[in-house]
C-alpha cells in the first residue's frame, strides 16, 4: 500500500548518505551534502537533549509524592535512553513518518523488540516505516482500527518463553527473510550492504508481529507467515486510549495518514545543486591552455611549453605562436548553483541562521530579528514533537 512512499524515502536516504557510505548509497558524488546539513540542524533544534519533567501539586500532603514521582520519571527517561529514541524518532519523521512504541514490560526478564527488559519497567522505542502496519482504510492515525509492527527475536528465546502459548511457540521455525519479498522496494537497512542472508546470523531468528486492536483493547502477537488464527500471545491493553503507538508527522496532508516529509520538499533542490556542482567539477577538470604554433615551428612550441616562468626563450619563428584556452567553469552555471543553494537555505527555514553557519546581516540587532523569525518554523515543528 505504501510502496511508492517507501521508494521515495529510500531515494532520499541515498542522497542523505551520499556516495561514500557504501556501494548502495548515491549513484553520483554528493559534494554538497545539503540534505544532511538540513536534517542535522533540525535534529539539534528538535531533539538535542533528554526531556525533563516537573511534577507539582497544590496539595501540601502530596508534595513529597510529587517530588518522588518527578525523580523516578527523570531517572527512567535516562535509563531507557529516551534522548536517543527521540533523535531516531525525529530522524524517521524527516524522511517519512516517525512511530514510537511504548508500554510496560511484563514477566521476569523479557525481550522486547530485540532488547532485554526487567519486569514492569517502561520501554519506548522507534518502529521503522518498513516494519509498521496499520489500517489503510483509515484517513487519520487516531481513527485506525489496528496498528502493528514487525520485529525479530532469537528463535530459541521465544520457544523457551512462558509469555507465549506453548503449543503455538513449538511450531515456530527460523525466519527465511521473505517477509517483504516481492514488494519492489528493498529495506533501508540494506543501504549499508548488499542483500541480507539470515544464515549469517549468530542465532536463528524468527519474525513476529504485534497488532493492537483499538476497539477490542487487545494486543496480539503473531508469527509472520504462520497461522494467524491462533496468536502466540493475546494481551489486554490497559494503557491510554490512544494505544502504544505514537505518530510524529510534519506537514500533514488532509485525509491522509502519511505526511509530506520535510526532506521531500528539499531533495529536488539538493539534487539540482549537486548535479550542477558535479558538472562544474567536470568543466574544471577539462580546463586546459594549449600553445598554438605553426606546424613548421613545432620545436619552438616545445621550447615554450618546457620553459620556466620568466625564462627567456630563443625562437626561430618569433611572434608565430599563441595560447588557446578550452574548458573551465561556466560563470552562469556557477551563479545559478549559488542561487539554488541560497533557495535551499531559505526553503529550509533560513538554515544558515538556524545552524549558526554565518551572520545574516551586518549588525547584532538585525541578526537577532532574523533569527527570531527563522525560529518560528522550528517552534511549530518543536510543538509537534
Amino acid at each position: 500500500k505504501i510502496e511508492d512512499f517507501r521508494d521515495l524515502r529510500r531515494a532520499m536516504l541515498k542522497q542523505y548518505v551520499g556516495a561514500n557510505y557504501s556501494d548502495n548509497g548515491s549513484a553520483d558524488k554528493v559534494p554538497l551534502p545539503l540534505l544532511h546539513m538540513a536534517v542535522s540542524i533540525y535534529q539539534r533544534h528538535l531533539a538535542a537533549r533528554i526531556p525533563r519533567v516537573l511534577i507539582e501539586t497544590p496539595f501540601a500532603e502530596l508534595k513529597a509524592d510529587a517530588a518522588d514521582l518527578e525523580l523516578a520519571t527523570n531517572f527512567w527517561l535516562e535509563k531507557i535512553k529516551f534522548s536517543e529514541v527521540m533523535q531516531r524518532w525525529v530522524s524517521d519523521a524527516m524522511f517519512g513518518m516517525g512511530i514510537l512504541k511504548t508500554g510496560l514490560d511484563c514477566g521476569e526478564v523479557v525481550e522486547i523488540d530485540g532488547r532485554m527488559m526487567e519486569s514492569g519497567t517502561p520501554f519506548c522505542d522507534t518502529v521503522d516505516l518498513d516494519d509498521a502496519i496499520w489500517d489503510s482504510v483509515a484517513t487519520r492515525w487516531d481513527q485506525t482500527s489496528f496498528i502493528g509492527n514487525y520485529y525479530r527475536l532469537p528463535l530459541e528465546a521465544v520457544k523457551d518463553s512462558d509469555l507465549y502459548n506453548k503449543k503455538e511457540r513449538e511450531k515456530l521455525k527460523a525466519t527465511d527473510d521473505t517477509r517483504m519479498e516481492g514488494d519492489g522496494v528493498e529495506p533501508i537497512e540494506e543501504l549499508s550492504f548488499d542483500g541480507k542472508d539470515m544464515s549469517d546470523a549468530y542465532e536463528e531468528q524468527v519474525d513476529l508481529v504485534d497488532i493492537w486492536l483499538r476497539n477490542d483493547g487487545l494486543i496480539l502477537t503473531l508469527p509472520v507467515g504462520g497461522d494467524w488464527k491462533k496468536p502466540l500471545r493475546e494481551t489486554e491493553w490497559t494503557g491510554p486510549d490512544h494505544g502504544p503507538y505514537h505518530q510524529l508527522a510534519f506537514n500533514k496532508v488532509p485525509k491522509n495518514i502519511l505526511p509530506i516529509p520535510p526532506t521531500s520538499l528539499l531533495v529536488d533542490l539538493h539534487d539540482i545543486a549537486n548535479r550542477l556542482f558535479n558538472k562544474m567539477g567536470r568543466q574544471a577538470e577539462r580546463e586546459k591552455t594549449n600553445l598554438i604554433v605553426n606546424a613548421s615551428q613545432i620545436e619552438d612550441g616545445k621550447k615554450l611549453v618546457n620553459a620556466a616562468d620568466g625564462e627567456a626563450v630563443a625562437l626561430n619563428g618569433a611572434n608565430q605562436s599563441s595560447e588557446f584556452h578550452t574548458g573551465g567553469i561556466n560563470n552562469g552555471t556557477a551563479a545559478f548553483t549559488m542561487m539554488v543553494k541560497d533557495v535551499f537555505m531559505e526553503m529550509g527555514g533560513n538554515l544558515s541562521t538556524l545552524g549558526g553557519l554565518s551572520p545574516a546581516s551586518g549588525t547584532v540587532g538585525q541578526d537577532k530579528l532574523i533569527s527570531d523569525a527563522a525560529s518560528k518554523q522550528m517552534e511549530a515543528m518543536n510543538a509537534e514533537v
